[in-house]
């Protein structure tokens, strides 16, 4: 009776270790797949996330490098425009000492002529108009000829030579003094001109510092580029080798299972025989 029972609850111990062998083969593969799928989810969004960056990375680059190159440009022209003004400025001085200086004194020397050119006006304006008025209109008794002649001229102005002269001369009146107030006026020009030049050249200064900040982030965007590209290069590495790792984890454990299994025939066929009330084994007596 003993020996039925013994061998009924080895046959239960076998029956109970096949079930946790065919359990364990079926929930340990759903187990393994659920924590593959989970890491796979989990690596492929941070792939996602690291691609994404990259391109951000990337769109950031192009944007510092447009920047750098309009710094540049704006650079080059503020150079330009100082070069520009710094020309302007002896032109400018040469054309004050011109207009405060040289005009005045030419029209105060053509305002002192003016007396003697209207004198002589006077004198070829009376020429001129005795030569109009010199006429032969004539007529021969004996022959019964008509002569008729004259020089020629038609003088006959609006206003007498001597007065435009005069004229011209009034006109010229109060005009080196208007110039030579300008000097102090283009003196401040050019002092405007240099100041500004110097704020141009500052400012050109400014942004080409500004440009070198600007290029020194490069060579950070690209490691970060970098480091973003290897670290997608790993996540993919490791989903491929968590991918074969889980295959050979599912294989393990239905080798595992069906090695339990194995060692359940032993209690099975134990059980069998003692509930048969077979002997398992000859007593060493044989």
């Amino acid at each position: 009776m003993l020996k039925r029972l013994m061998g009924a609850i080895l046959i239960l111990v076998g029956l109970m270790g096949l079930a946790v062998s065919v359990i364990g083969v079926r929930i340990g593969g759903q187990v393994v797949d659920q924590i593959g799928n989970g890491f796979d989810e989990t690596l492929t969004l941070l792939l996602d996330t690291m691609e994404n960056t990259n391109e951000m990375i990337a769109a950031t680059r192009s944007t510092i490098v447009s920047s750098s190159e309009t710094l540049d440009t704006v650079q080059t022209m503020l150079n330009n425009l100082a070069q520009t003004v710094e020309d302007t400025e002896p032109l400018l001085i040469h054309t004050n000492d011109m207009l405060t200086d040289e005009v005045p004194a030419s029209l105060e020397g053509v305002q002192d002529t003016i007396p003697t050119l209207a004198a002589v006006a006077t004198s070829i304006d009376d020429t001129l108009t005795t030569l109009n008025n010199f006429r032969i209109d004539e007529t021969l008794p004996l022959i019964g000829v008509n002569i008729n002649y004259s020089l020629g001229i038609d003088y006959a102005p609006d206003q007498p030579f001597d007065a435009a002269i005069e004229q011209i001369g009034d006109s010229l009146e109060g005009l080196p003094d208007s110039l030579r107030s300008m000097e102090g006026g283009i003196n401040n020009a050019v002092d405007n001109m240099a100041v500004v030049q110097g704020d141009l050249e500052l400012l050109a200064t400014d942004l080409e510092q500004m440009q070198a900040d600007v290029d020194a982030f490069l060579p950070m965007i690209d490691e970060y580029g970098r480091v973003t590209l290897e670290i997608s290069d790993h996540i993919r590495q490791s989903r491929a080798t968590l991918n074969t790792q889980l295959e050979m984890l599912n294989h393990l454990i239905l080798f595992s299972m069906v090695w339990l299994a194995l060692f359940q025939i032993l209690p099975l066929y134990v059980g069998f025989e003692l509930v048969r009330g077979q002997e398992m084994v000859r007593s060493s007596e044989q």
